[in-house]
C-alpha cells in the first residue's frame, strides 16, 4: 500500500495512524527531489496489525 498524497492506512489504530503519517513527513522533508514512493507493507497493509504484536514496515524508494 502506497502511502501519501493523502493516502491512509485506515485499518490502523489512530495512535499508529499518526506515527505512520510523521514517517513519511519526514521522509518527505529529507528527500523532496528524490523520493519516488513510500509503501507500507506485512500486516498493516494486509489489514491484521495487531497493536502489541505487528511493527509497521515501510519501503522508502528514492530516485538513484
Amino acid at each position: 500500500m502506497a502511502i501519501g498524497a493523502g493516502g491512509s492506512s485506515s485499518s490502523l489504530p489512530a495512535e499508529h495512524e499518526r506515527v505512520l503519517q510523521q514517517c513519511v513527513r519526514t521522509v518527505r522533508n529529507l528527500f523532496p527531489v528524490d523520493l519516488k514512493s513510500v509503501v507500507l507493507f506485512g500486516s498493516a497493509a494486509r489489514g491484521y496489525f495487531h497493536p502489541k504484536r505487528s511493527e509497521l514496515h515501510l519501503l522508502v524508494v528514492l530516485e538513484e
